[in-house]
C-alpha cells in the first residue's frame, strides 16, 4: 500500500469538498431562491425611501431627485437572531428591481449602474414582520421576508457542514497517513478527492484493529459523518 501523507493540501481539497457538499444541499434546497424581487414594488420602495417625509416628495421641484429603478435594502435579521447584539445579526442585501415612478430622495445614498440609480436603504427584519401584519401591506413584503427566512436555514446548513468540515479536519490532522485515517474510519473515503489521494490507496485498505476504529469512535461522530456523506453523493456530488 502506498503512503499518502497528510499534506496541507489534502486538507484543503478536502475542506472544498465538503464545501460543495453544502453548496449542493442549499442549491437543492433552494433551487430559485433569489435576493431580486421581482413582483411591483413601486409602493414599498417609495414607503421605505421617504418614511414620514413622504408627503415633502410632492413639494420638491424634479430637478431635486433622482428617479431610481432598484432599490437595495440591507435587511438586518433581528428576528431570527434575538440573542445576538445588534451588530453581530446577519445582513442581507435585497434588491427591488424594475420600479417605476420612484425617486431617491435628495442627498441619499445612491449608486449608479446599467443606466439608471440603485437607491439604497437598511431596515430590521422586525420593521417588515410588523408591515406585513398591517392591512395596506404593499407587494413585495412577503416576498423579502421568505427570502430572508430562506437565507436563516441556508446559514443552518453551511453551520452544520462548517461543523463537518471541522471535525474530518481535525481527525485528519490527527492521523499520521491519509492510509491510518482509513483504517481507523473507512468511510472518510467519502470526503476524500478520488485523484489523486484515493488512487494511492489499496482498495482493500480496511480496519485491521477494532482499536483503531474505537479511536475513530472517540474522535468522529462516524454514523453522522457517513450519513451526511452519502445524502451528498446521492445529490450528485462527485469528487
Amino acid at each position: 500500500m502506498a503512503r499518502v501523507n497528510i499534506t496541507q493540501q489534502l486538507i484543503n481539497d478536502v475542506g472544498s469538498a465538503i464545501q460543495l457538499m453544502s453548496r449542493t444541499e442549499i442549491a437543492e434546497t433552494f433551487p430559485k431562491m433569489s435576493s431580486e424581487v421581482t413582483v411591483n414594488a413601486t409602493e414599498l420602495a417609495t414607503r421605505l425611501i421617504w418614511g414620514k417625509h413622504r408627503e415633502l416628495f410632492n413639494l420638491m421641484p424634479r430637478e431635486w431627485v433622482k428617479e431610481t429603478k432598484q432599490l437595495r435594502i440591507v435587511v438586518r435579521d433581528d428576528v431570527n437572531y434575538t440573542e445576538l447584539p445588534k451588530e453581530s445579526q446577519p445582513k442581507m442585501p435585497v434588491t427591488l428591481i424594475a420600479l417605476t415612478d420612484v425617486y431617491a430622495r435628495p442627498n441619499s445614498d445612491t449608486d449608479y449602474s446599467h443606466g439608471g440609480y440603485i437607491a439604497k436603504v437598511a431596515l430590521p427584519l422586525s420593521n417588515l414582520v410588523t408591515t406585513r401584519s398591517q392591512e395596506s401591506c404593499p407587494a413585495g413584503v412577503n416576498e423579502i421576508i421568505e427570502y430572508c427566512n430562506q437565507q436563516k436555514e441556508v446559514r443552518d446548513i453551511q453551520a452544520r457542514w462548517d461543523a463537518i468540515k471541522s471535525q474530518v479536519t481535525t481527525f485528519l490532522q490527527k492521523c499520521s497517513s491519509l492510509n491510518e485515517a482509513v483504517k481507523m474510519y473507512p468511510n472518510i473515503r467519502l470526503y476524500v478527492p478520488k485523484s489523486p489521494y484515493l488512487l494511492n490507496l489499496d482498495k482493500a485498505a480496511v480496519p485491521r484493529k477494532q482499536a483503531l476504529k474505537e479511536k475513530a469512535a472517540v474522535l468522529l461522530d462516524t454514523e453522522a459523518l457517513t450519513a451526511a456523506a452519502i445524502g451528498a453523493k446521492l445529490s450528485g456530488v462527485e469528487l
